[in-house]
């Protein structure tokens, strides 16, 4: 640019979390995140319909927080497998899968007026390496099913608009969406 200086000034550039910000505010208005106390609550109404545990809500907070959010986990397999660097409670995988049930209640019930759902590509969606790791059709059957399953959660989250991107060719779970 140093021949072209005016080519600068026309030049912008940005992260890809501004970029949604910056979408999320002009077609829906500012942001409003859930806060802390809000998913205190949402916490407390999931481990009471899940029982049967001696989880505190201090550690269900916690544990939401500092793995399962601040991770972007969204499967059990990516939970159980998840090493919870920091955390001193060791679970083992029955623990893990009851905070994970208390976990899956919390998000079903979070409704979003606009939700961006990117990259539904081939390969991407379902994941490619994961298919090239299944043994037998049964398997190959469960990972499609959750896959889609998955991206069909996502997008019922909007309440008011969704975006859906992908690049040539998509994703064969996107036909689903359009039927």
């Amino acid at each position: 640019m140093g021949s072209e200086p005016r080519l600068a000034e026309r030049i912008d550039v940005h992260s890809l979390n501004a970029l949604g910000l910056r979408l999320y505010k002009a077609h829906c208005g500012l942001v409003n995140l859930a806060s802390r106390e809000a998913m205190r609550d949402l916490l407390g109404e999931a481990s009471k319909a899940v029982g049967g545990h001696k989880f505190s809500l201090h550690f269900l907070l916690t544990e939401w927080e500092q793995v399962a959010d601040a991770w972007q986990l969204e499967t059990w397999e990516s939970y159980r497998d998840v090493a919870r660097l920091g955390r001193k409670t060791r679970l083992p995988e029955a623990q893990r899968a009851v905070l994970w049930s208390i976990f899956e209640r919390v998000a079903k019930g979070l409704e979003f007026r606009a939700v961006a759902v990117m990259a539904c590509d081939d390969e991407i969606i379902p994941l490619q390496e994961r298919i090239e790791t299944v043994g037998d059709d049964a398997d190959l059957q469960e990972v499609y099913d959750t896959e889609r399953h998955l991206l069909y959660v996502a997008c019922t989250r909007a309440r008011d608009n969704l975006l859906v991107t992908s690049v040539g060719p998509a994703s064969e779970f996107l036909d689903d969406l359009r039927a």
